[in-house]
């Protein structure tokens, strides 16, 4: 349950915002995409399945950089990305300009993750 409660307090963190405030939220959330399959993976026990997923109580409401689910997370022994565990999400008020991934800049298994706001109406 601890999935479960941290995406719980990153909930209540962002309804304490003040209205029309703006916030982006960035890290390594250590789950899938709420439509990626575990099964697919040589570990899928470390992951929720996709129907208890705790992400589902965030990505569907909040807007996210790299919605095409492209791998940020390199599995020790692996040559390429194979899941995204990292995610940045934002709120009204900001649109993403330019945002990137870096993969081909190995600094640690997950690679690091890029994206420049504006502010917007």
């Amino acid at each position: 349950e601890t999935q479960h409660k941290q995406v719980q307090q990153l909930q209540d963190w962002i309804d304490a915002r003040p209205p029309g405030s703006r916030w982006i939220v960035a890290g390594d959330f250590n789950l899938l995409p709420i439509d990626d399959n575990p099964e697919r993976l040589l570990t899928p026990e470390q992951y929720h399945d996709k129907d208890h997923n705790p992400l589902a109580a965030l990505i569907p409401k909040y807007k996210h950089v790299f919605i095409q689910n492209e791998p940020t997370y390199l599995p020790y022994g692996h040559s390429r990305p194979d899941r995204k565990l990292d995610f940045i999400l934002y709120s009204d008020g900001l649109t993403v300009e330019d945002a990137r991934i870096w993969d081909d800049v190995l600094l640690s298994d997950h690679l690091p993750l890029w994206a420049k706001f504006s502010l917007s109406d």
